[in-house]
């Protein structure tokens, strides 16, 4: 199965699954992460703005300003592909943004090599720490421009896989976390 064909049939296994469901696990995953080192040791967090039934990182982010974390997230420039991080209060300082998806003002820029985490959405992950994303490349791109970080891709249980197959430009993840369970490199 190539990348378009998985990415088509996590998708949809998502939108299939009652939202209930998905809150559930998501609340699973997400104090699975919280009780990560990387991110108790983290000064500076990175996540995603969930969307679309991806795991929603919707309350993270209070959780990690509760914590004295700094916290960013991305605008993503559609004429470019390219992401850039900005430095969010809470949830109520977000905006509707590209692809409907919030965003933070473009504000208070992050430098790259500030963040220590960076919390990655995925359409499929696998074993081999390797990701399906969107298909626009935003992360693919950024990843590597926060060098210092750890990179944390957040999925469902039924959105892992043995393997993925990656080009050599697709970004790896650190950990993944599931809500059954977590995985490092």
């Amino acid at each position: 199965m190539n990348k378009t064909e998985m990415r088509k049939k996590y998708l949809t296994l998502r939108k299939q699954m009652p939202k209930e469901e998905l809150y559930s696990k998501s609340e699973q995953i997400l104090s699975s992460l919280l009780s990560l080192d990387a991110i108790k040791k983290a000064k500076t967090v990175m996540l995603y703005i969930s969307y679309n039934q991806e795991v929603d990182t919707h309350p993270l982010i209070n959780a990690l300003k509760d914590a004295g974390k700094n916290v960013c997230a991305p605008i993503c420039d559609t004429d470019t592909c390219e992401m850039t991080a900005f430095y969010i209060d809470g949830f109520d300082s977000l905006v509707s943004g590209a692809y409907g998806i919030l965003e933070p003002k473009p504000e208070n820029k992050a430098n790259e090599e500030d963040i220590d985490c960076v919390i990655v959405p995925g359409c499929v992950f696998g074993r081999n720490f390797a990701r399906i994303g969107y298909g626009k490349g935003y992360y693919d791109r950024f990843l590597p421009k926060a060098k210092n970080a750890v990179k944390i891709g957040l999925c469902y249980d039924f959105c892992l896989v043995d393997e993925v197959s990656a080009d050599r430009y697709d970004a790896f993840v650190d950990i993944i976390v599931t809500e059954k369970e977590v995985l490092v490199k």
